[in-house]
């Protein structure tokens, strides 16, 4: 166990690379570990109820989305968004109006 957790000096060639190769491999994952489970309660509501158990408060209740239809249009009140050109489309992804 120890070869493939140590970087081991004496290598060379092949036999170096596949060193590094595990040892990199093996302490990359302790954080990604970490991140994958700092992750897995924002992307699922059931981990996130267990988090508020875990530290013995009550989880919020889900909230009712909104009512209406999805907005179709992209502006507010579904207005129709003009694309037909790229000055256009970029005024738009930068949250500016065409001023039509």
């Amino acid at each position: 166990m120890r070869n493939v957790i140590l970087f081991r000096r004496r290598l060379s060639g092949k036999a170096r690379d596949f060193n590094w190769h595990n040892v990199i491999g093996i302490w990359s994952a302790i954080p990604l570990a970490i991140v994958v489970a700092g992750a897995v309660p924002i992307s699922y509501p059931w981990a996130s109820n267990l988090v508020y158990r875990i530290v013995g408060e009550e989880p919020p209740r889900p909230q009712a989305g909104p009512g209406g239809p999805p907005n179709q249009g992209g502006r507010p009140g579904g207005a129709p968004v003009d694309l037909s050109g790229l000055d256009n489309g970029f005024l738009l992804a930068s949250g500016r109006s065409t001023g039509r």
